[in-house]
């Protein structure tokens, strides 16, 4: 496949040497070379030979399959985002599964762009006789352990509603697209469900039942039975949701690992960085710590990285580490099966007790916007054959096998939330201004605002779990570095301690811009000594859970608010709930304030008749003693949606609102009063019929935010479509409106949002 004329250039945006394919480092920086292959959607090259390049870049190994020669470049973007490739961008939560749009290459005979995905950097180049990058599931199936077997069913469970949700549940039936990488179920590209029109069968649990049935045959014997049971059960609606499906495949995977014993090994390092003054990253167990864990004992590491630039970052950091190992010691003291959902509840409850102790402390210090500490948080808690994994902003979990390395969390940042929204693909998305400001972080806010992203995987085979601060983790540091210095651990039964120094001289010397804070978690599996295999037996149908109510706790579902939420246990308030409740709290608060200073200050009475258009614009002439005061108005009642009035009008509201940057919920709000006139520039409609409106007004602007070093949440750059100009300059009034943006969604804001149109302003200087 080699061809000479072909060079390999170093994946560090630093360097970027031309190598020779043959070599495994760079040889003007010794970074090990990163290998991305790539799967085209959409068309082929049987026509080209093996090894010819396309667009100076793609080398083809083979019909469907590329080499990226140029990993550090940015691939090339897609003008727009077609209807198919959508739900690959909202299903990015489940990348561990799924897998993520690269980038197009335009092909010669072909008018339309083709598509390239990426399943995550290899150990070892692909198969590719195979012709896919990964392994059938069907050619893996007959040679794996019934642990295994039950690992991937479980896997495809999982999958279902997202999948379904998302229109491409079929997927899950095609035995052409099961691909797996060891223990992980993935999929090879994603297919779209017929319409009913072409095809009336509704796609259902019991299809992949008959699938699963497929394959008993050549299943191991332990869970043959098992598997015809199932299928059974799923034919005749007794199974008749994914989450009591997936809770049948816990209880069976809970049998098989009986005759199984793991044992965990953790080490922790923490450092300030050659560029920091001082650490503002905390861990447990504490800094430079080897642990080791007997089967049967639960394993807890954590790491949190203080938000840079806020004061006090380490003081949050050091605060939710204690939160959180209090909260979460009686699970490490416990040695009797829990079930997921309980711990999954646990884990949530912790993380809101140890946010909630830090947004106490910033508010009984009266810290209020970027004066206020915070913290990132990775976590992992081992519980018998499971890893749960819970994390909040940008720190990272990588899972490390013989096969692969996965990146299990997906960051609280602002570039994955515009893919979450179809809106870019996330090489292209991570190239925006403030792409990397945090949208949550712990100690921001109450609790009720926060969405810790909780998971699990099951382990079947040995495994190491790294938690790092962004020090180590930027600029692709551990998918450059993981086949080298993480892999032997597996492979080698390298020292864990020697290896996480390794990695802190990567972070150090590699990227050396941040606090540095890494822990390894070592899992072991091993057979128990003389342990016998039994039969596994389906659960008593009768102890199922009801419907929808099982909870699916899953590792991809990672993420704050994702399309489909598989992790919520208890109903949150959504954001228009929210601010509702909010608001009218704060209207509560607003009136009786604005009635008390109406009656007190008559000079706010003459502000308010002149910004209303109903005095002269300049101090009138003062009326004569015996003339009796001029009454104040009194605004008519409420009687139109926003929705419904035109660009250019001016309006009031009778309720406090909150405008936004730009569009999508993205910066710090501006709180405006009630009652404030504002203008109506324009509107835009966005995903779900979602409109935003952007009104102008004559309050003072905020004092600019002080500066912060990237870890934050920041406004975004304007992301309004470029066919939606900004009105024309009409004057000095125009230049004096302060503008943002006001989300309206149909079902409620359209009917409550409602507003009194008023004359127009005509100066908004202050006197």
């Amino acid at each position: 496949m080699n061809n000479p004329a072909v060079a390999l250039y170093c994946s560090d945006a630093k360097c970027q040497a031309a190598n020779d394919l043959k070599h495994k480092f760079c040889q003007a920086c010794s970074t090990p070379l990163l290998r991305r292959y790539l799967w085209m959607i959409g068309g082929d090259v049987r026509d080209v030979a093996v090894g010819t390049l396309l667009e100076e870049r793609y080398q083809v190994c083979q019909a469907r399959i590329l080499l990226d020669t140029k990993p550090a470049a940015p691939p090339t973007p897609p003008e727009e985002i077609p209807e198919a490739i959508a739900p690959y961008l909202k299903l990015i939560p489940y990348r561990l599964h799924l897998p993520q749009v690269y980038g197009i290459i335009s092909l010669p005979h072909r008018s339309t762009p083709t598509w390239l995905l990426e399943y995550g950097t290899l150990p070892t180049p692909p198969d590719f006789s195979t012709g896919h990058i990964l392994p059938s599931l069907l050619q893996q199936w007959p040679h794996a352990t019934a642990i295994r077997q039950l690992n991937w069913l479980w896997q495809m469970a999982q999958l279902w509603d997202p999948l379904e949700n998302q229109g491409v549940v079929s997927s899950l039936l095609s035995p052409a697209l099961l691909r797996v990488q060891g223990q992980i179920l993935k999929l090879a590209e994603l297919q779209g469900d017929s319409r009913p029109r072409e095809n009336p069968e509704v796609l259902t649990l019991s299809h992949l039942g008959q699938l699963w049935l497929t394959w008993q045959a050549s299943a191991s014997p332990l869970i043959r039975k098992f598997i015809q049971q199932l299928a059974e059960a799923l034919e005749n609606g007794k199974i008749s949701d994914s989450h009591q499906l997936v809770y049948v495949l816990d209880q069976a995977i809970a049998q098989a690992t009986q005759a199984r014993q793991q044992e965990h090994h953790l080490c922790t390092l923490t450092d300030a960085g050659p560029s920091r003054s001082h650490n503002e990253d905390a861990c447990y167990p504490p800094h430079n710590t080897r642990q080791s864990l007997a089967q049967g004992e639960n394993s807890l590491a954590i790491v949190c990285d203080g938000i840079g630039g806020h004061d006090g970052g380490e003081i949050a950091s050091q605060l939710a580490i204690e939160a959180l190992q209090e909260s979460v010691k009686p699970l490490l003291d416990q040695s009797p099966a829990q079930s997921p959902e309980l711990i999954t509840e646990l884990l949530e409850t912790a993380i809101s007790r140890a946010n909630d102790r830090i947004s106490q402390r910033n508010d009984s210090e009266q810290r209020q916007m970027r004066k206020r500490m915070g913290t990132t948080l990775v976590m992992t808690l081992s519980h018998q054959h499971q890893m749960f994994c819970a994390h909040v902003g940008d720190s990272r979990i990588y899972w490390i096998t013989r096969s692969g390395c996965h990146q299990v969390t997906l960051d609280d940042d602002i570039a994955s939330r515009e893919v979450r929204l179809g809106y870019a693909l996330y090489p292209d998305a991570v190239s925006y201004p403030n792409a990397g400001a945090l949208v949550q972080a712990l100690g921001m806010s109450a609790s009720t605002r926060l969405y810790p992203n909780i998971g699990r995987v099951i382990i079947d085979e040995d495994s190491v779990f790294l938690l790092c601060s962004d020090g180590l983790s930027d600029d692709d540091r551990v998918d450059q570095y993981w086949v080298t210095e993480i892999l032997p651990i597996l492979t080698e039964k390298r020292d864990l301690k020697a290896v996480t120094d390794r990695l802190m001289e990567i972070g150090q010397t590699k990227n050396g811009h941040d606090n540095i804070t890494i822990a390894l978690v070592h899992c072991q599996v091993q057979a128990k000594p003389a342990a016998g295999s039994n039969l596994i037996t389906l659960p008593p149908l009768h102890e199922l859970p009801a419907p929808s109510t099982y909870q699916n706790t899953h590792s991809t579902a990672l993420l704050d608010e994702p399309t489909e939420p598989m992790l919520k246990l208890k109903p949150r308030l959504n954001w228009v709930q929210r601010s509702l409740l909010a608001g009218g709290i704060l209207l509560g608060l607003v009136l009786a304030l604005g009635s008390l200073s109406w009656l007190m200050f008559p000079e706010m009475r003459q502000q308010a008749n002149r910004l209303l258009g109903n005095n002269p614009a300049r101090p009138p002439v003062a009326s004569p003693p015996s003339s009796p005061p001029s009454p104040s108005p009194t605004l008519p009642q409420p009687t139109q949606s926003i929705r419904n009035v035109s660009v250019n009008q001016w309006v009031v509201f009778d309720r406090p609102l909150e405008l936004y940057p730009s569009p999508n919920l993205l910066g710090t709000p501006q709180n405006i009063p009630p009652e404030t006139p504002l203008k109506v520039f324009r509107r835009v409609t966005r995903a779900e019929d979602m409109t935003w409106v952007q009104l102008g007004h004559c309050l003072l602007s905020p004092a600019p935010d002080e500066a912060n070093s990237g870890e934050v949440s920041l406004p975004s750059p304007e992301t309004s479509p470029p066919d939606s100009p900004m009105p024309p300059n009409e004057g000095e009034l125009e230049e004096a409106l302060n503008l943002g943006w006001l989300p309206v969604e149909p079902a409620t804001d359209a009917q409550m949002l409602l507003v009194t149109i008023v004359a127009p302003v005509t100066d908004c200087r202050p006197d």
